[in-house]
């Protein structure tokens, strides 16, 4: 019964480290799209109204991205939260070094993924208020812009 448990729990885990690794992977894709958008804006006559607008938007869409990331990885930690209690749950006798040996090993894994999750949602939550500090930058461009046409 032991063994069984502890099987299931291991075939989870590669699963799992997929997850986490797309989550890395969609934010990465997303920073790139975002950075673009940004050079887009600043680039060829320089900041306008219609492309203050389209970034608007772009941030609205991107921020709104990095949240469902963000409801993912919550997900996750609950899904990861739900092993170790299971992992705490499962007792092993004294004669059985290999189940124990594989239960720590299952329960490292698991600690390493929940690190990593945490490092994850973190840089998310920073990313985030980093595109909105870089709209309100782009919007004094914007103005600074104008007010260097007004004279």
């Amino acid at each position: 019964m032991t063994q069984d448990k502890l099987s299931t729990i291991a075939h989870l885990l590669p699963d799992l480290e997929n997850d986490i690794s797309s989550i890395y992977s969609q934010a990465e894709k997303l920073t790139k799209s975002w950075n673009s958008s940004i050079d887009r804006f600043e680039g060829g006559r320089g900041p306008t109204d219609s492309k203050f607008q389209t970034l608007i938007r772009k941030c609205e869409t991107t921020i709104s991205s990095y949240e469902d990331l963000e409801f993912k990885a919550e997900d996750i930690s609950n899904a990861l939260q739900i092993i170790e209690r299971q992992l705490e749950l499962i007792r092993i006798g004294i004669f059985s070094s290999k189940r124990r040996r594989l239960k720590e090993d299952i329960t490292s894994v698991v600690s390493e993924f929940d690190i990593q999750l945490q490092h994850y949602r973190e840089a998310l939550i920073t990313v985030k208020t980093e595109i909105g500090e870089e709209l309100d930058e782009a919007e004094i461009r914007l103005q600074e812009g104008r007010s260097t046409q007004d004279i």
